[in-house]
């Protein structure tokens, strides 16, 4: 279990597709894996990435490392793919039913 604040993220770094590692701006490091599969793994970091855009729309490469470097663009792109159609869905079928975007990557109860 790993705790802190999406907003003190430096470093986000996909060292396979279900292991990540995430760095805070307190150089501690937060290991996350996906035990059932990638795709647990996958949309939290959709939703983490469009969140922390949604802070930071034009400096956010400036502010969150993001390795591989082709990661960025390719999970800024399927969270754009992902909110189109999650602005079709009811609020109920979103994590947390709903709840503030911003939060929503806190939500996701199969990541440990």
């Amino acid at each position: 279990e790993s705790q802190f604040n999406i907003l003190a993220i430096k470093l986000i770094e996909r060292v396979s597709d279900s292991h990540i590692l995430i760095e805070t701006d307190e150089k501690q490091a937060h290991t996350l894996y996906g035990l059932h599969d990638k795709s647990s793994l996958q949309s939290f970091l959709i939703v983490l990435i469009r969140n922390l855009h949604a802070v930071f729309p034009h400096r956010l490469q400036a502010i969150v490392e993001i390795r591989p470097e082709n990661e960025y663009d390719k999970l800024l792109r399927l969270s754009n793919e992902y909110y189109q159609d999650t602005n079709i869905m009811s609020s109920e079928s979103r994590p947390c039913g709903g709840f503030s975007l911003r939060y929503e990557c806190a939500c996701f109860s199969s990541v440990s």
